[in-house]
């Protein structure tokens, strides 16, 4: 059996981070949360990971507003724990609603495996809704909105 992994989860949507958590650790992974800027430059300044899936865009405290830097500010932290040490510091994988927003220079960097869009799962929420029927009964009725493929 491959040997446990220590993941670092940055996400403030708990919608966002309910889905990969439950996927890191279905995997058997050691999951790590954290919810802000603050909090992840904590974690990755005093413990190990094996894996850092980032939101690029977290808010710099719990309960505050959007950082459009977030992602590079916890970058910065862990560049300034790597040196003088050998190695090319944490893998991680970002991940982002608006892509657009994350600079190529990450996108570049060996460290980086890979840049995913978000799905929206508040949509998601509402198509499964009126795709299932969240109504009275279960039965999905008319909704004026076309769910056809």
């Amino acid at each position: 059996m491959a040997k446990t992994k220590r993941v670092l989860v940055v996400e403030d949507i708990p919608r966002s981070l309910q889905a990969t958590v439950r996927e890191i650790a279905g995997q058997g992974h050691a999951v790590t949360e954290v919810h802000s800027v603050s909090e992840a430059i904590r974690h990755v300044t005093t413990r190990d990971f094996d894996l850092m899936i980032l939101d690029w865009r977290i808010p710099l405290d719990e309960g505050g507003s959007v950082d459009v830097d977030g992602g590079a500010r916890v970058l910065d932290a862990i560049a300034a724990r790597q040196r003088g040490s050998a190695g090319r510091g944490l893998p991680y994988v970002v991940v982002s609603a608006q892509m657009t927003t994350v600079p190529r220079s990450v996108r570049s960097d060996p460290a980086c495996l890979a840049v995913l869009g978000k799905l929206s799962l508040t949509i998601l929420d509402g198509v499964l809704e009126k795709a299932l029927g969240n109504l009275p009964g279960g039965t999905a009725g008319p909704s004026g909105g076309d769910l056809g493929g």
